[in-house]
């Protein structure tokens, strides 16, 4: 498993003839010391893509997962495919479909950190829209005012304590 155990690089003689993300391509690494791993490089000098494609590394689209992850890189069809053995012939045609889920429904923020906002509505509501209400903090016992009355009492007792103590340090003992 090229793209999981030892990165892609040319160096390993895998399928995929590019060098991106193998810890092979680090200066410091002798070839035949090498243990695959699943510690991955990212490789920043790879050019981005006019036009970027979901499958990333596996649609010729060099700066894709598993060199890196993109938020609209589709993992679970590309984890799939290489699962299936995509890497070496080519994206395979039964799980190409894969789990229908090709974009993100909301649009990506334009700062960081860029991902999209939750969805606030039920997804499973028949098609009508329906609003999720919050379950924390809705209804029951006001922590603050309790919190602040248990506080309060604590302050008390402490106090008379320390009065009565030094009451009995000041009387004479007999």
């Amino acid at each position: 498993m090229e793209i999981f155990l030892t990165g892609i690089t040319t160096k390993l003689g895998g399928p995929i003839k590019a060098d991106l993300n193998s810890q092979v391509d680090n200066a410091e690494v002798d070839v035949r010391k090498f243990v695959p791993s699943e510690q991955l490089r990212l490789n920043i000098s790879v050019a981005p893509a006019a036009d970027p494609n979901r499958l990333g590394v596996l649609a010729q689209d060099n700066l894709g997962f598993p060199n890196g992850r993109r938020l609209s890189d589709d993992v679970l069809d590309i984890g799939l495919q290489a699962l299936e053995g995509a890497a070496v012939n080519g994206v395979v045609e039964a799980p190409a479909a894969g789990d229908k889920v090709d974009a993100n429904e909301n649009a990506f923020e334009k700062k960081f950190p860029y991902v999209a906002l939750p969805n606030n509505t039920a997804v499973n509501a028949g098609g009508a829209e329906v609003a999720i209400k919050p379950t924390a903090g809705g209804g029951g016992i006001p922590t603050a005012p309790l919190l602040s009355g248990l506080l309060a009492i604590l302050l008390i007792g402490a106090g008379a304590w320390v009065l009565r103590h030094r009451a009995q340090q000041d009387s004479p003992t007999e």
